[in-house]
């Protein structure tokens, strides 16, 4: 019981729960037309609001209704956000001249149908969005003459479709956002009424907001300014038309505009950029590239100006020739920018990122140490550098060409008018060949300084930074200025002060201003020492000695790991390569250029080092340009290709040598020639008895005996061959070596037990009769044995050295024919039986 009433009690505190939830997020439609402040025009199906104020509430506008000189308040800043929508069907006007009406909505205005109209003369409706606004369809308008309609929406504004349309006369729509804004798909913006304006306003307090606008596809705007204020960030998401409408209205920058490489601001209309407006792109051709309207286009001198892109880019002639302070000129590519005109600044030149080529042109800035920020390795000017010296006693120039190379300027007194430029040129001056200085030690640059009108009693120190790799001869610690003014050199080279860390060089003593102009160049000053004498060419880990007869200098080499020098000039050679050595005596240094050639390698003999006599084997080394020779020609030649020739058995070393000029050193492989292979014939009886043994020999050593038949015999490895079965063997000697194997044999009998036990005889049998006709013969004959009883017989014909030509079986008592096909000369003929062997010589002719 206790149970049951504890669950009424929750399932009570959960309809409850649910119930006031609910009271905080009610639907509520206009029910009907009227005044929309008056919540009796309200319903959620079944009663009227309360109060304006729940937090959660959305609101839709469904029908006609009005507001004349009131406020109407949705939501409040601290509770929930509502959200107010005006759907198809649902109109809101305000009637009455001079009357201003207030709407503030604590969360999210959505426009999707219906028409809000501002038709009283001189009216004023102020529309204060605490939250988001996005419009989808329907029309905002003002109908009323001088009528004026203002959206303040700090959330973020976002219009895809329907229309806002200033159509009375002197009319104005303006719409502020506090946050990011978005213009795309079927929108409009128009004016129709006389004098009407519309305008779209991003402020953004935080400066973190951005506008995408994008109105190509389907888009109307019609004599509409879209403002991008300062502090807003507005980058194109696609082409931004300025074509449709018939008055000059456009595109008007006053914050930050981005244009991407792949979209541009294109129509008929204006457009603008303001004093303190950026403008960034990304074109290849610069701002002509992004900004391709036909309409009046408006570039302020006091604008910014970013150069951003990933490939080459030019500034494009809309870049204004001459921009005031505090405008920005940004280079930010590293595939670097060019000037398509003569640019000047007094505001700020700013490095980011890459270099600005001038090419022909000149671009200048104030002489201040702020002029130009961001310059160094990779950031700089390469052209000409203009600045003004008007009350600057110190210049600095951001130059270089293919690194950088800056020039910093000292004027004696505080300069009073005009300007000097600077650009710096890679490689050697095209006249310093007479100059008077060695080009084998100077900068491997030249400076060119103008004198544009600049004037006045100062004196001027120039001093040029650069790399330790743009030195030529390794050290500027002798170096000297040149200066080359009026087609002619200076008679007499000026003194410098250099220094390593960094590498500058800048004259002792000032020039004067009006003789300022001029292409510089910093290189070691005419030599008087003697020349480095000697032999400059060593071998590894020899040595070699260089002399100059100027006495009292000392030696240094630039490549220790090559060649080192010692005091005396002696040179050793490390490893190959070549170095430069060094005399210097007093400011004079005096070089030549030391060769360390490698000692011989002979590499490594790779191939079958093992032949036959008669026959051959290649060998062969990865090293080029080697010999080949034998240390023993008797036993094994070689050829210039590495092919050695087996001439008798025995070793010998075969050499590849290699030859260079610090000296000569060989690779050896040592070649076996074994001799071709002969078999000498297997000598001993011809039959055993089973459990008896008989020996075999053969005059060749070294072979292995076998038996072919080991159920009928067998052989241990020193020739002895026991009888097991009655029946016939071969017995085997076999040699192998280098050049191959080769084998003798010889057929033998194991006879029976009663053949033994009767002592039968071995060379032939009692009562047996061999008969062999015609003998001699040309190679075919007849052999019969006879005998007192048929059986198996057994025919073997071998030449005189043992080698078998022919075997055959027949039986006794009958006529065999053998047919031979060997060479003349005698043959033995062996014929096998139950009573014992029977032997013949057989004759060919």
């Amino acid at each position: 019981m206790r149970i049951s009433t504890l669950l009424r009690r929750v399932f009570l505190c959960i309809f409850l729960l649910a119930a006031s939830m609910s009271s905080f997020a009610t639907a509520w439609t206009t029910s009907n037309p009227g005044a929309i402040t008056s919540l009796a025009n309200w319903s959620d199906g079944s009663g009227a609001p309360t109060s304006f104020t729940t937090p959660g509430d959305t609101w839709t506008v469904t029908m006609a209704m009005t507001i004349t000189s009131a406020t109407w308040t949705v939501g409040t800043a601290s509770a929930g956000p509502v959200t107010v929508t005006f759907a198809t069907g649902s109109s809101l006007d305000m009637g009455g001249a001079g009357g201003t009406s207030n709407i503030n909505i604590h969360g999210n205005l959505s426009v999707t149908g219906g028409t809000i109209t501002l038709d009283g003369a001189g009216t004023t409706e102020n529309w204060n969005v605490y939250g988001n606004m996005a419009m989808s369809g329907g029309l905002i308008t003002t109908s009323g003459a001088t009528s004026h309609m203002h959206y303040n929406v700090f959330g973020n504004y976002t219009m895809t479709g329907g229309t806002t349309d200033a159509d009375g006369a002197s009319g104005l729509i303006v719409i502020n956002v506090n946050g990011n804004g978005s213009f795309s798909g079927p929108c409009a913006m128009t004016n129709t009424g006389a004098g009407c304006t519309s305008a779209v306003h991003f402020a953004l307090p935080t400066a973190s907001g951005s506008m995408q606008i994008d109105n190509t596809s389907t888009g109307t705007w019609s004599k509409t300014n879209i403002y991008v204020d300062a502090g807003c960030t507005a980058q194109l998401a696609g082409n931004f038309s300025t074509t449709t409408g018939a008055a000059a209205f456009g595109l008007m920058v006053n914050g930050k505009l981005i244009c991407p490489a792949a979209y541009v601001v294109n129509g008929t209309r204006v457009f603008a950029l303001n004093s303190g407006g950026t403008l960034v792109v990304a074109h290849a051709t610069g701002i002509n590239g992004a900004i391709v309207t036909t309409g009046t286009k408006t570039f302020n001198t006091g604008a910014n100006y970013t150069y951003n892109g990933s490939a080459a880019q030019v500034t494009g002639t809309f870049l204004p020739a001459s921009l005031i302070s505090p405008s920005v000129l940004t280079i930010s590519n590293t595939a670097a920018v060019t000037l398509s005109q003569a640019t000047a600044t007094t505001g700020t030149l700013a490095f980011t990122a890459g270099v600005l080529n001038t090419g022909s042109f000149t671009m200048t800035t104030p002489g201040s140490s702020t002029a130009v920020t961001g310059a160094g390795a990779t950031s700089y000017v390469n052209g000409t550098l203009v600045k003004t010296i008007s009350s600057y006693s110190t210049v600095f120039y951001e130059v270089g060409d293919v690194n950088y190379a800056p020039m910093g300027l000292s004027l004696s007194t505080a300069g009073t008018a005009g300007s000097l430029g600077v650009k710096v040129s890679n490689g050697l001056h095209p006249n310093v060949a007479t100059s008077g200085l060695p080009a084998t030690n100077m900068a491997n640059h030249y400076w060119t300084i103008s004198n544009l009108s600049a004037a006045g009693p100062a004196t001027v120190t120039a001093k040029a930074t650069y790399n330790t790799a743009d030195i030529i001869g390794g050290s500027n610690a002798a170096f000297v200025t040149q200066v080359y003014a009026s087609s002619a050199w200076l008679g007499t080279p000026l003194s410098t002060t250099n220094t390593a860390t960094p590498y500058t060089s800048s004259p002792t003593a000032g020039i004067a201003l009006a003789s300022i102009a001029g292409d510089y160049i910093f290189g070691n000053g005419p030599c008087t020492t003697a020349p480095i004498t000697g032999t400059a060419t060593v071998c590894e880990g020899a040595t070699t000695t260089l002399s100059s007869a100027t006495t009292g200098g000392t030696w240094s080499s630039a490549a220790t790991a090559i060649a080192t020098v010692s005091s005396a000039g002696v040179i050793s050679g490390v490893s190959t390569g070549t170095a430069v050595i060094s005399y210097t005596a007093g400011a004079c240094t005096v070089t030549t250029v030391v060769t360390v050639n490698p000692l011989p390698v002979a590499g490594t003999i790779t191939g079958v080092t093992a032949a036959c006599i008669g026959f051959t084997t290649t060998l062969a080394n990865a090293t080029t340009g080697g010999t080949w020779s034998s240390s023993n020609t008797a036993v094994a030649t070689v050829s210039a290709a590495g092919v050695v020739s087996g001439v008798a058995s025995g070793t010998s070393a075969i050499s590849y040598t290699v030859t260079n000029g610090c000296g000569s050193v060989s690779a050896v492989a040592t070649v076996t020639v074994a001799a071709t292979l002969i078999v000498a014939p297997i000598t001993g009886p011809d039959s055993v008895c089973p459990g008896s043994t008989i020996t075999m020999a053969n005059a060749t050593g070294g072979g292995v005996w076998t038996s072919q038949t080991t159920s009928i015999a067998t052989i241990a490895g020193t020739g002895i061959v026991t009888g097991v079965a009655p029946g016939f063997d071969t017995i085997i000697y076999t040699i192998t070596n280098s050049c191959g194997t080769k084998a003798a044999k010889k057929r033998i009998k194991v006879r029976t037990a009663a053949a033994c036990l009767a002592g039968v005889a071995i060379a032939g049998g009692t009562g047996n009769e061999l008969m062999v006709y015609p003998n001699p013969n040309k190679g075919m004959f007849t052999v019969k044995l006879s005998s007192d009883t048929d059986e198996p017989i057994h025919i073997v014909v071998t030449d005189i050295t043992g080698v078998m030509v022919r075997e055959l079986t027949s039986a006794s008592n009958k006529p065999t024919e053998v047919q031979l096909g060997v060479a003349t000369g005698m043959y033995v003929l062996t014929v096998y039986s139950g009573q014992g062997i029977q032997v013949a010589k057989v004759f060919i002719e």
